[in-house]
């Protein structure tokens, strides 16, 4: 007899081979997007941007969002040297800067932070969004390293409010947790799941029991749902 079917809601798109590896264990996934983010596309970033391009700088990304942003705007980045967070941050950063060198990488903004002071930087060019965290310019700004930080990218909230109960809810920002409350309340016995140590913050009010993932890794939490609800 087959396994009831466990129901799960990520609040931003997978990948097909993501929901698919689920679907083996009758494990559904229902992808709504909850953020949308859209890069800047202005005068003002360019002209923010040119002035440093084919420099020999430290710029920072703490979102794929960011690098796909500059990517846009065909700067000559070769000389860059990129600090940015592991998995899909780095792999984005690879692919819109294949000839540049990525320094360092980390999994959360705090120890990519520490490695930029470690390294003796004196100043970097931090690309973000409208709703960047303030624990990597402040600790760098702590540390007497200048940050110009530069608005790449804008995250709206897309809040929806849902008519179905579900035994789990992936997030991936404190953005999209607090889109989802928005208009929702979390169900009394939702399995919660975190991408990340900052995202997992902004759950720790709730008593529900919270998976975080060690990686910025989609494919780990999956792995996580499926180990938990089968075993």
């Amino acid at each position: 007899m087959q396994d009831k079917a466990i129901h799960i809601l990520s609040t931003k798109e997978l990948s097909h081979d993501l929901i698919e590896l689920a679907e083996e264990k009758n494990i559904v996934i229902d992808c709504i997007p909850f953020i949308q983010v859209k890069p800047i596309v202005s005068d003002v970033v360019r002209d923010k941007v040119l002035p440093i391009s084919g420099k020999e700088i430290a710029v920072v990304f703490t979102s794929f969002h960011g690098a796909h942003a500059v990517s846009g705007l065909n700067v000559d980045c070769t000389h860059w040297q990129i600090y940015c967070l592991s998995g899909a941050t780095k792999k984005a950063a690879e692919e819109c800067f294949p000839k540049v060198i990525i320094k360092e990488t980390a999994e959360n903004a705090t120890a990519l932070a520490r490695k930029i002071i470690e390294d003796k930087t004196k100043e970097v060019y931090f690309f973000c969004g409208n709703a960047r965290r303030e624990e990597l310019p402040n600790l760098l700004h702590e540390n007497k390293i200048e940050v110009h930080e530069v608005n790449v990218y804008q995250t709206h909230i897309t809040s929806t409010e849902l008519h179905k109960t579900y035994d789990g809810i992936i997030f991936f920002s404190p953005s999209g947790v607090e889109s989802f409350l928005l208009e929702n309340k979390i169900p009394e016995k939702a399995l919660l799941l975190a991408i990340g140590q900052t995202t997992a913050a902004s759950l720790s009010q709730f008593p529900q029991q919270l998976i975080i993932s060690e990686k910025p890794d989609p494919k780990i939490l999956i792995q996580k749902i499926i180990s938990h609800f089968r075993g």
